[in-house]
């Protein structure tokens, strides 16, 4: 996987032009949504057997990415950014259920989430604010296909 500062040069750009409102003048309904990943920002890639380290040095320059924009998106006033991060993004099989939450440390429980399901999460997230200021590890519902 190639070198990309992408994200965290964008994460800086935001943070520069709300850096210039002072958080007295910053309006109230300022939020920022992240699109990060699982193992970016303390949070580890836990799948088994040593999988997920293995996964952590091939995704080392993307992660190292990841990390600059959640580094940089700090320096923005508290409760203004949500940082999700999800497992490996997939297309073509959204569950539509909600998302799975775990912890940082934690093994999650599937290995994929589809975009349209991250999205979905993302609308509720702007819709509702229940994450504000947090950063929340999600994973797809794994969806069990029955033969009859």
């Amino acid at each position: 996987v190639s070198k990309s500062d992408i994200r965290t040069a964008n994460a800086q750009a935001l943070v520069q032009v709300l850096g210039k409102k002072n958080q007295e003048s910053m309006p109230e309904n300022v939020r920022v949504i992240a699109v990060s990943s699982t193992g970016a920002g303390g949070s580890r890639i836990k799948v088994g057997m040593g999988i997920g380290k293995m996964i952590e040095h091939h995704l080392r320059h993307v992660l190292r990415d990841h990390n600059g924009q959640e580094e940089a998106l700090q320096a923005l006033p508290q409760g203004v950014v949500t940082i999700v991060r999800p497992t490996a993004l997939g297309e073509g099989a959204p569950t539509m259920q909600a998302l799975l939450e775990f912890g940082d440390l934690d093994k999650s429980p599937t290995i994929q989430t589809d975009r349209a399901d991250l999205a979905d999460w993302v609308v509720q997230e702007v819709a509702t604010g229940k994450h504000k200021g947090q950063k929340v590890n999600v994973t797809g519902v794994k969806i069990s296909k029955k033969k009859h």
